[in-house]
């Protein structure tokens, strides 16, 4: 089992067990079939070998902590079927420089993408995207990102989402935007332009500490 290097799934599983393949560290590629919709929590953390990870289309449930600490990833592509990065999903993948989401995703989970530290860009899907919230410390310590354009569809910006992203120079907030929570943007030395799109002032609330020593 720990010299693992390839788990490929014969036809007729659906699901993948919570911490099935976890610390699998020798893991590098996962085979999928054309029936998993679901992966369990913990299925694949600690699983650092693992370089390039292709969630395919027919996966719509992701559990909490999935892949977590799979420090090796360089190359990420997340499937169209997923609706909720889940809390944990990808946190500490420390080797992630570019980051896709789809448009189907509606939810970033708390600390889903915590401690990247090499993420540079995010880019959120096309016009169709329905993305509404970005959890609570979903980018804490991003600390490659230098820029964000948060679209057009977000409603909700939960509190410390984008702390210790200590490169981030620019940040454009949509005017669907309801919700800036505490610490949102706070503490970010290099930050010096804070772009909102919206014609009228915003109607929801914003923290008093949402960009608190920025």
């Amino acid at each position: 089992r720990n010299s693992t290097e390839t788990v490929t799934f014969a036809d007729g599983i659906k699901s993948i067990g919570n911490n099935a393949f976890e610390k699998i560290t020798s893991l590098k590629t996962i085979e999928w079939n054309e029936e998993i919709t679901t992966i369990g929590n913990n299925s694949f953390k600690g699983c650092s070998g693992i370089e390039t990870l292709t969630i395919p289309d027919q996966v719509t449930t992701m559990g909490i902590s999935s892949f977590e600490g799979c420090s090796g990833i360089t190359s990420l592509s997340i499937g169209n079927g997923i609706t909720e990065v889940t809390e944990n999903g990808f946190k500490g993948c420390t080797s992630i420089e570019t980051l896709t989401i789809p448009d189907q995703v509606t939810t970033i989970g708390k600390q889903s993408f915590s401690d990247c530290e090499k993420i540079k860009t995010i880019t959120f899907g096309t016009e169709n995207r329905k993305l509404n919230k970005i959890s609570e410390e979903a980018f804490l310590n991003c600390k490659a990102l230098e820029n964000i354009i948060i679209p057009e569809s977000v409603e909700t910006i939960e509190s410390n989402a984008f702390i210790g992203c200590i490169c981030l120079t620019s940040v454009t907030i949509p005017s669907s935007i309801k919700s800036i929570g505490d610490n949102a943007f706070a503490s970010l030395s290099g930050l010096t332009t804070v772009n909102y799109d919206g014609e009228n002032n915003p109607t929801g609330t914003c923290s008093d500490t949402a960009f608190s020593n920025s």
